[in-house]
């Protein structure tokens, strides 16, 4: 069992970019996506992706490629992030970077769900023994199981930063017991912080001690181990194809379903699928998963 306060992972997280609608870069980023939208579309894993926020493009496994109103946008996440920034430092997008995200990932105390209410005391206490004038912005999300989730900050700020457990929130792919503290930079910080990686700076100390400084400066004692040396990028997760399947049904086959049966096309829904003709209530989940999985299966191949 891994020793609590023992640092999992750290690093990049998070990287958005976007390029002007004629930047070569565009060319430049389909041919660095090419191969891995390739592999994604042989097991009918890549999703559309249409936002509110004006752009529109195509997913998979931690890897966004489209458009939007400032042009071309790619985002990458999760270990791939960490993995790939050799080579996005090659091609220039420093000025053009929106986003980029810091992360350290540790094992807390089995059991310990009060982090956050833990936090957020320690974040308030620290504001009135300072006479502070103005107070963070706190968002409070209360799990009774997993432990509830703290934000500080405004999401259209140059800084957000974020306490959550990374076991629920990753759906299992990662070790129980795990919390990730997490610092969203946007704007001339993201810059400032890109900056330093193009410079030479190792990504694995540079968030260790960024995250770490900003955890301080809100009067927080962190309570991961000081000693990240041993710690190594974390391998991007190649999850069976099972899984993969099953986490594209939920994130875009299962809406789908649910639009088709609210808008009064349930009768059709099942012929499509196979399914007996009673309520959804009454069919076993397995039964829907494996119908849904031998659709998606025929509309790939």
């Amino acid at each position: 069992m891994p020793t609590t306060g023992a640092v999992f992972s750290t690093g990049l997280d998070y990287i958005t970019a976007t390029f002007q609608r004629d930047d070569v870069g565009i060319a430049v980023f389909d041919a660095l996506t090419a191969k891995h939208f390739a592999a994604c579309a042989k097991q009918g894993l890549v999703v559309e992706e249409i936002s509110p926020n004006g752009y529109q493009g195509h997913s998979c496994d931690g890897v966004f490629w489209g458009t939007g109103k400032y042009g071309g946008m790619l985002r990458v996440s999760g270990a791939r992030a960490e993995r790939w920034k050799k080579d996005l430092l090659g091609y220039g997008c420093r000025p053009h970077l929106t986003r980029l995200d810091l992360q350290v990932s540790w094992f807390r105390e089995p059991g310990d769900a009060s982090f956050a209410q833990r936090y957020r005391t320690a974040i308030r206490r620290t504001e009135l023994e300072r006479g502070a004038k103005r107070f963070h912005k706190l968002g409070f999300v209360e799990k009774v199981v997993s432990g509830d989730s703290l934000s500080i900050g405004s999401r259209e700020s140059e800084h957000y930063f974020r306490f959550y457990d990374k076991s629920d929130e990753s759906k299992g792919l990662v070790p129980e017991n795990l919390l990730r503290a997490e610092s969203e930079c946007k704007g001339g910080l993201a810059v400032a912080v890109w900056q330093q990686v193009k410079e030479g700076a190792d990504s694995t100390q540079l968030a260790a001690g960024f995250v770490r400084d900003r955890v301080q400066r809100m009067g927080i004692t962190p309570e991961w181990d000081d000693d990240v040396d041993a710690v190594r990028v974390q391998p991007v997760c190649h999850k069976s194809d099972d899984v993969k399947r099953l986490m594209y049904l939920r994130d875009s086959i299962r809406p789908m379903v649910a639009k088709l049966v609210e808008a009064g096309h349930e009768q059709q829904v099942r012929e499509v699928l196979g399914l007996p003709l009673y309520q959804f209530g009454d069919v076993g989940q397995e039964q829907i998963l494996r119908a849904l999985m031998n659709e998606t299966d025929r509309g790939h191949n």
